[in-house]
């Protein structure tokens, strides 16, 4: 039985295919020992705000793309993502049940970043029923700190994972051959193009998942997750 691998960053409420590939895999590992990017979608993502798109960012105490995602906090006070929040979903469908949760981890949050993204990413899975296992980077093995896809495949050989699927933005950075010399199949996965009920004229697409949420039941939801095709 294949055993299937993804490794990405972790994200703080990232869009739906996020959540496709953590779906699509027995184990998913959060790269948390990399340096972080600014202006990335680390601890930012879109939302809409008067029928556009809105970019919401959880400000980092001294963000530096020289400290790794693991080292860095947020700051205490998380009351204006919370008021944009409340402005942009107080009228949707789904509001009084997800912002509960949403407020509350805002409200208690913790300082370290990485620890509140994987919060809420694991609070999020648990609720749409995904039994993939989370992992850490940093919990796993570099033996002479290898980096980029060697990083990947020593990974992948380390958890005995035969399959690494990858987003396919990752499909000009990665040596397929390499992999299959490791006795591991590369593929991507590609979103394919979903619509849900959205408070907009037009739909907008690939917006952080709590517009999801905010706007349509679990079941629907759970059905948009295999709504992904993957390439080789």
């Amino acid at each position: 039985m294949p055993n299937k691998i993804a490794i990405v960053q972790p994200y703080f409420l990232p869009y739906l295919g996020y959540f496709q590939l953590i779906n699509a895999v027995d184990t998913f590992v959060l790269l948390d020992d990399v340096n972080f990017i600014k202006k990335g979608w680390i601890n930012r993502n879109k939302i809409i705000s008067n029928g556009r798109e809105f970019t919401f960012t959880i400000p980092i105490k001294k963000a530096s793309q020289n400290k790794k995602i693991n080292e860095l906090d947020t700051v205490n006070d998380l009351s204006l993502v919370k008021k944009q929040f409340i402005y942009s979903y107080k009228n949707s469908s789904y509001f009084d049940i997800h912002s509960k949760w949403l407020f509350s981890l805002l409200d208690n949050a913790p300082s370290n970043l990485l620890e509140f993204c994987h919060i809420s990413l694991s609070f999020i899975k648990e609720y749409l029923n995904i039994n993939t296992e989370f992992k850490l980077s940093s919990d796993i093995a570099n033996p002479k700190l290898l980096k980029g896809q060697d990083r990947i495949i020593n990974i992948c050989l380390d958890l005995e994972a035969n399959q690494y699927i990858n987003p396919i933005g990752g499909m000009d950075i990665y040596n397929k051959s390499l992999f299959n010399e490791n006795g591991i199949e590369l593929f991507f996965l590609k979103k394919n193009p979903v619509s849900y009920c959205q408070n907009t004229k037009v739909f907008i697409d690939n917006l952080s998942i709590i517009d999801c949420l905010m706007n349509e039941n679990s079941k629907t939801i759970n059905n948009l997750l295999n709504h992904y095709e993957l390439v080789d």
